[in-house]
């Protein structure tokens, strides 16, 4: 008899086991799914009592109040989001012309930049830009680029040059600077 009061107990405590386990699991299945489950238990808590009057108003038919009720729910997300999604459409449209606009006008002041240079680099400004990047590079294209001044060219590189310098300068003396502490920071022993 005590065999058979132990085997009991050892069968109920493994379907505890089991039923405890099944349950996290089923828990952790659910997990994604809590806060739409939470919602529509509310909905349905507060949905109860017009589906209740809907179906007493027509003449006790819960399946034609309940299909009201939905219909009216499905109504009440799909209008405002076609509304949202009409206003979307439009502000994008407007986007999009506004983008179109300042690319127009950005070219237009890239055209007219390239134009102002190749005036003061002694070149004729009614030629497209390419052309006169062209000449600027010493490409010669065509003909009436070939006798350029390019003294404007060099000066520009040099500045190039000289800016280019001047920030590797100032970035040397930032190192020299900082890399003492650094070093002595990396040899600190960390705590």
């Amino acid at each position: 008899m005590a065999g058979t009061e132990a085997g009991r107990f050892y069968a109920r405590v493994f379907a505890l086991v089991a039923a405890a386990l099944l349950a996290l699991l089923l828990l952790n299945i659910l997990k994604p799914f809590f806060e739409s489950i939470l919602w529509a238990a509310l909905l349905a808590f507060l949905l109860t009592p017009v589906d209740d009057f809907l179906a007493r108003r027509l003449g006790g038919r819960p399946a034609l109040a309940a299909l009201l009720l939905t219909l009216a729910g499905a109504l009440f997300v799909l209008i405002p989001a076609v509304v949202t999604a009409v206003i979307f459409a439009g502000q994008a449209t407007a986007l999009i012309g506004r983008l179109r606009e300042l690319a127009d006008r950005y070219r237009g002041a890239v055209a007219a930049r390239m134009r102002t240079t190749a005036k003061a680099a002694g070149l004729d400004p009614a030629y497209p830009a390419m052309h006169a990047h062209n000449a600027m590079c010493g490409l010669h294209a065509c003909r009436p680029w070939r006798e350029v001044d390019y003294s404007l060219v060099r000066k520009v590189l040099w500045l190039d040059r000289d800016v280019q310098w001047r920030a590797s300068d100032v970035l040397n003396r930032w190192v020299e600077r900082t890399w003492p502490a650094v070093v002595e920071a990396m040899q600190r022993p960390r705590s």
